[in-house]
């Protein structure tokens, strides 16, 4: 009688008498080689959390980013399917910084100076030779602005 290489399993040859011995002792030890294989693997309801992940970058596939870091005031744009792009966020602080919309975001302090406003465009503002937002409102009779500044259109 001959073994296999890897696992000495038993193997009757053709003038060899059938041994249930040999035949058992092949399943205990593929038995016990089935079990090995599956100790060293989790079971599917087994979940880590975001803090397990300590290295490497997590792909958009997997819910992650796809990118390894984030330079400072950036915040990330993505479409869920491709990796995450950065974009800069501005802050401006007067009317006279440049600003390229097209790949900066602004925050509600950058949008008020862009509008020449430091208050709501609803706010009363008598500086009528300023470009700025103005508040409007549309009336179906003739109406006065609601505040100083405003504009109130009519329509027929």
């Amino acid at each position: 009688m001959t073994e296999t290489t890897n696992y000495k399993l038993k193997k009757p040859g053709y003038e060899d008498y059938v041994d249930i011995g040999a035949l058992n002792g092949n399943a205990d030890i593929i038995d016990a080689e089935i079990k090995k294989l599956n100790d060293d693997k989790a079971v599917k309801s087994h979940k880590h959390s975001a803090e397990d992940i300590s290295s490497g970058t997590l792909s958009v596939g997997r819910g992650g980013t796809g990118k390894a870091t984030l330079p400072s005031g950036e915040v990330l744009i993505g479409n869920g399917t491709d990796p995450v792009s950065g974009r800069p966020i501005t802050n401006l602080t007067s009317t006279s910084q440049s600003l390229n919309p097209d790949t900066n975001l602004i925050t509600a302090n950058t949008l008020r100076y862009m509008m020449n406003r430091t208050g709501s465009v609803a706010a009363a503002n008598t500086s009528y030779t300023t470009l700025m937002a103005r508040g409007s409102s549309l009336h179906n009779t003739e109406a006065s602005p609601s505040v100083n500044g405003a504009i109130a259109w009519q329509y027929e």
